[in-house]
């Protein structure tokens, strides 16, 4: 029977003239000293779980106190929850205060004794805690791990959770009863929060990257290929899985699967092209066809206007654009902006001319060309004797006739 000066312990209550504190029933608990009766448990406080414990209050993070418990000299425990009960209310008043003390201590009031149940039975052995991380605990539970409670796909809940939380955007679960969200892996994009693999009414799967797009691990949403680049499969991971544009071909847009068109003729397309006629030689090597060289439609790299041409201006788009080197010149090499120099005296060059070939054929010595002509000039001499001796004889034997 209890005694004038012992106070009845928490979390159990002692009727009048019982020998020791009756426990709470499970999911209950008397949250300070002094419980009277039945009347004085409350539910266990949201993320915490109450096993009929008459010798200890519940312990671990709370996120509020049901209605009517103890809220005097109030606590915080997760930032916005409702106020949760002072620790004096938990372990009785510290020492020194009035009516404190430790307990036992000579002088002060005495705590009951824990231990006895209401129907007189075997002691109910505390077990109480913070719920399961995985799990979530509402007021008044009396399990840590409720399989009914398990954190649904889409959902996390640490530790002493009072209830589930959405995976928020950018991460996932892949099952039910997950501790903490997961990024959502690479090659996808969770735009939404509460996304998981196993998704369940309301809850949406992580969404694939698609074509000429990339997504690394924890997007939010998918990052598009830039112009002058492509990416013709899904599920790409980073950006270096955005090619870049193909040779002789320009990319105008970004998030494509393949190349906008073939290069315009006149102009050059080595890589990374965004245009189809650049103006402008870019870092990447694109740009107006060079003087000196041609670029037919599709051109990747300029080619070179042939030896005995020149092409002096941009943008030649075919062959026949390169002129032929001018009569009186020579055009040595390919990929000529102007004739190589004029013909030096003493020969000749024609129109579309190479040096090479005219040094060839026509470099000789002053000597050697006027002997030359002089023994074509003695030729034609003999051919002209003949043929007036031909003519004269054809007019004597007329007149003989």
């Amino acid at each position: 029977m209890c005694c004038a000066g012992v106070i009845c312990p928490a979390p159990g209550y002692c009727v009048s003239g019982a020998a020791a504190a009756a426990a709470c029933p499970d999911g209950e608990f008397s949250p300070f000293d002094g419980g009277r009766g039945p009347q004085d448990c409350r539910p266990c406080f949201a993320g915490l779980y109450c096993m009929g414990a008459p010798s200890g209050g519940p312990s671990g993070a709370s996120s509020g106190a049901p209605s009517g418990a103890f809220s005097g000299g109030p606590s915080r425990s997760l930032p916005g929850a409702p106020w949760g009960p002072p620790a004096s209310a938990l372990l009785g008043a510290p020492p020194g205060a009035p009516g404190g003390g430790r307990r036992g201590a000579p002088g002060g009031p005495q705590r009951a004794s824990g231990g006895g149940s209401q129907d007189g039975g075997a002691p109910k052995t505390p077990v109480v805690g913070p719920c399961q991380a995985g799990y979530y605990c509402p007021e008044g539970s009396s399990s840590k791990g409720d399989t009914s409670l398990r954190a649904p796909p889409g959902s996390f809940a640490p530790e002493g959770s009072p209830w589930p939380q959405f995976c928020r955007p950018g991460t996932y679960t892949s099952a039910a009863a997950a501790a903490e969200c997961l990024l959502c892996p690479a090659g996808f994009y969770c735009d939404e929060a509460g996304m998981s693999l196993t998704p369940v009414s309301g809850a949406a799967a992580p969404k694939a990257c698609r074509v000429g797009m990339y997504c690394p691990e924890g997007s939010v949403f998918h990052k598009n290929c830039p112009p002058g680049t492509i990416n013709a499969f899904p599920n790409g991971e980073t950006l270096g899985d955005c090619l870049p544009c193909p040779s002789g071909f320009f990319c105008q847009y970004e998030e494509t699967n393949g190349p906008t068109g073939r290069c315009k003729a006149g102009y050059h397309c080595a890589t990374r092209s965004t245009s189809m006629a650049p103006q402008e030689i870019d870092s990447f090597g694109n740009g107006p066809c060079p003087a000196g060289s041609y670029c037919p439609e599709g051109t990747a790299s300029p080619v070179a206007c042939p030896a005995g041409t020149f092409q002096p201006s941009l943008r030649a788009a075919e062959k026949a654009d390169c002129l032929p080197c001018l009569a009186g010149w020579y055009c040595e090499y390919e990929g000529l902006t102007k004739p190589t120099a004029e013909c030096s005296p003493g020969y000749y060059c024609e129109e579309g001319q190479q040096q090479q070939q005219q040094q060839q054929q026509q470099k000789q010595q002053p000597q050697q060309q006027q002997q030359q002509q002089q023994q074509q000039q003695q030729q034609q001499q003999r051919v002209d004797f003949i043929v007036l001796k031909v003519y004269f004889s054809c007019r004597l034997k007329n007149i003989m006739v």
